[in-house]
C-alpha cells in the first residue's frame, strides 16, 4: 500500500493521554459532551449530508466522507492496526448516508493512502484516503475541501460523525456552530468544543463557503484522562478538548489523486 509520510511531532497535554475516537463494540455511556448535548441527527438523504457515511472495519466503526467520485476521507487510526503499525487486514467498507442502521449502497476500499502509520504519536497526520471499488460519488456527490492550517483554521465550525453514544451509533449526528478553543501549533491540532464521542473519528469538520458545505478539517481524537470512555462534562474544560486536524496536508493528497 502507498503512504504519505511527514515529520509532525504531537505534543500531549501533561498528565492526560490523547486518545483516538474510533468506535468499539462496547458503546460508551459517557462521552466528551460539554454541557447540553447539542448534536442533531442527520436523517436526510439530500446532498450534501448524504456524502457522509459509516466506515466499517470488522467489529469497529468510524466516519468517512466522499471527497471525490470514488475517494473517501477518514482518520488513519481507523485503518491502521495500532499493534503492527500496518494497514488493517480486515475489509474496509463505506456505507454512504447510513442512518437508522440501514443504507442503500455500500462500497469497499481497494487502495489506501495515509498520513502516518503511528497516529497516536503523530496525531497531526492522522488522516487516510481510500479509493472505492466503484464510483458511488456519481450518485451521492462529494464535498470540497478548503486547505487550512492551525493559523487559518476558522473560529466556528460544525462536526459530524457516527458517535457510538448517539442514536446507537447507527445514525450520524452533527453539532453545528461550535468553536475552536485553542490549538497546538507543533502538533498541528485544533482543540474544539463540538460534542463528539468514539465512532466520530474521521468525521468532517465543516464550514459554509460560497453557500457550499466545505471540509476544513478532520475530527480525530479527544482527551479523556487516559481512559477508554469519552467524558460528559458540565462545561468545556481546556484539559479535556476534542481534537480536529487542519485540512492542509490531506487536501494536497486529494488533489494529487484527482
Amino acid at each position: 500500500m502507498r503512504s504519505l509520510w511527514s515529520s509532525a511531532v504531537t505534543t500531549v497535554i501533561s498528565g492526560f493521554l490523547l486518545m483516538s475516537c474510533g468506535q468499539t463494540n462496547q458503546e460508551s455511556e459517557v462521552k466528551n459532551v460539554f454541557g447540553a448535548d447539542d448534536r442533531q441527527a442527520i436523517t436526510t438523504d439530500q446532498y450534501p449530508w448524504r456524502t457522509i457515511g459509516m466506515v466499517r472495519i470488522g467489529g469497529s466503526a468510524c466516519t468517512g466522507t466522499l471527497v471525490a467520485r470514488d475517494l473517501v476521507l477518514t482518520a488513519a487510526h481507523c485503518v491502521i492496526d495500532s499493534q503492527t503499525k500496518k494497514l488493517t487486514t480486515s475489509p474496509v467498507y463505506f456505507y454512504p448516508n447510513h442512518k437508522g442502521g440501514t443504507h442503500k449502497d455500500e462500497a469497499y476500499a481497494v487502495w489506501t493512502w495515509w498520513g502516518t502509520n503511528d497516529p497516536a504519536q503523530f496525531r497531526g497526520d492522522d488522516w487516510a484516503i481510500f479509493k472505492l471499488n466503484k464510483a458511488i460519488g456519481d450518485q451521492y456527490g462529494w464535498l470540497g475541501i478548503l486547505g487550512t492550517n492551525v493559523q487559518s483554521f476558522p473560529q466556528q465550525l460544525s462536526v459530524a460523525g457516527y458517535s457510538g453514544d448517539f442514536a446507537g451509533g447507527q445514525t450520524a449526528g452533527v453539532h453545528h456552530n461550535c468553536y475552536k478553543r485553542g490549538d497546538n501549533a507543533n502538533g498541528r491540532m485544533i482543540f474544539h468544543d463540538c460534542d463528539t464521542a468514539r465512532g466520530s473519528s474521521g468525521g468532517p469538520a465543516l464550514r459554509m463557503y460560497n453557500n457550499q458545505l466545505t471540509i476544513v478539517g478532520l475530527n480525530v481524537a479527544e482527551y479523556r484522562n487516559g481512559g477508554e470512555e469519552s467524558l460528559r462534562l458540565p462545561n468545556y474544560q481546556g484539559s479535556n478538548p476534542n481534537v480536529v486536524i487542519p485540512s492542509g496536508d490531506f487536501v494536497r493528497k486529494v488533489k494529487e489523486l484527482l
